[in-house]
C-alpha cells in the first residue's frame, strides 16, 4: 500500500471531517491580512491596472507550480493548493479584482483590475 492517499480518497475524507470549510476559513483570513488592499488599488490605477504581487512559490500553501510531469507533488499539496485559489478568486472578485500569471514567468502572479 503506498504511504500517499489518493487525491479521491483525500478529498473524501476530508469532505467527510470538514477540513475543506477550515482551511477556507484559514485562507480567506491569510488573504485578508496579508494584503493591503487600498494600496494595491492605488497602485493599480498608476500600473495599468495590474500589480505584481510575489510568485506561485511564495503565495501557494505548497509553494509548488504544477506541470503535467510534476513527481514532486501530494494530494494534500494540490487539495490545499485548489481551496487557496477558490477562496482568492472569491476574495478578488468581491473586490472586482482577479489574478493572473505573467506572460513572460508564469511563476509570478498579478491582481488585476480596472480602477
Amino acid at each position: 500500500m503506498s504511504r500517499y492517499l489518493d487525491i479521491d480518497v483525500l478529498y473524501k475524507l476530508w469532505n467527510k471531517k470538514g477540513v475543506f470549510e477550515k482551511l477556507e476559513e484559514k485562507y480567506k483570513k491569510e488573504i485578508l491580512e496579508r494584503f493591503n488592499w487600498e494600496n494595491i488599488k492605488e497602485e493599480m490605477n498608476e500600473h495599468e491596472g495590474k500589480v505584481f504581487i510575489g510568485s506561485v512559490f511564495s503565495m501557494f500553501p505548497s509553494g509548488k507550480f504544477y506541470m503535467p510531469w510534476t513527481t514532486n507533488q501530494s494530494a494534500k499539496g494540490v487539495l490545499k493548493d485548489e481551496v487557496f485559489s477558490d477562496v482568492l478568486d472569491e476574495i478578488l472578485s468581491e473586490k472586482d479584482m482577479w489574478w493572473e500569471n505573467s506572460e513572460a514567468d508564469p511563476c509570478n502572479i498579478f491582481f488585476c483590475g480596472n480602477f
